[in-house]
């Protein structure tokens, strides 16, 4: 998680869990938190009239990921959607609100 204006354990109405439940939950899932979204190096994730979501060299989505005791799943070594290949490219819009159908 990264650049987050809300803290993501803050109780906001009495019936979310323990700060202490979220805190193992979040370590337990090999979670990290970054103070700025430019944090990530991601190369233009924000912009949504072109959207490029990979990451940038030196970015800590390339390592990190964790397939522990997990199936089901292809076996990568970067964090999140994006690796080497943006997937969306060609058959997702990211910028839906300014194109004419």
């Amino acid at each position: 998680m990264a650049g987050m204006i809300k803290n993501y354990n803050a109780k906001t109405d009495g019936t979310c869990l323990t700060q202490e439940l979220y805190e193992t939950m979040f370590t337990a899932g090999n979670n990290t938190l970054y103070t700025e979204n430019t944090d990530l190096k991601l190369t233009n994730a924000w912009n949504w009239g072109n959207v490029n979501p990979m990451p940038q060299a030196g970015s800590p989505a390339h390592n990190g990921a964790s397939f522990t005791g997990l199936t089901g799943f292809e076996t990568v070594t970067f964090r999140g959607g994006f690796g080497t290949q943006n997937w969306t490219e060609g058959w997702y819009n990211w910028d839906r609100q300014n194109t004419t159908y």
